[in-house]
């Protein structure tokens, strides 16, 4: 999926947060060659608005930066703890 411009993502995630509610904690942050890119290692914590079910999982994600602020960002995560939690 590929979401271009802030009004595409705030839509998006209002969307998700209709059916997740979670919070984020960052639990490493790796520096790169490319100081323009960060990549951190988060977890979330929370609840599936829809079925009650817990929900938590881990994430890796890849920032790339441009003037400061984020241009492009990749994030990869193990779909069956959603998976299961939404069913």
């Amino acid at each position: 999926m590929v979401l271009e411009g802030k009004d595409a993502v705030r839509a998006y995630l209002r969307e998700v947060l209709k059916i997740f509610s979670i919070r984020l904690r960052v639990t490493d942050v790796y520096e790169c060659p490319d100081r323009d890119v960060i990549v951190a290692d988060y977890v979330s914590e929370g609840r599936v608005m829809t079925t009650g079910k817990p929900y938590s999982n881990r994430y890796i994600g890849v920032f790339m930066l441009r003037g400061g602020k984020v241009c492009r960002q990749r994030e990869f995560y193990n779909p069956l703890p959603a998976i299961q939690a939404l069913s």
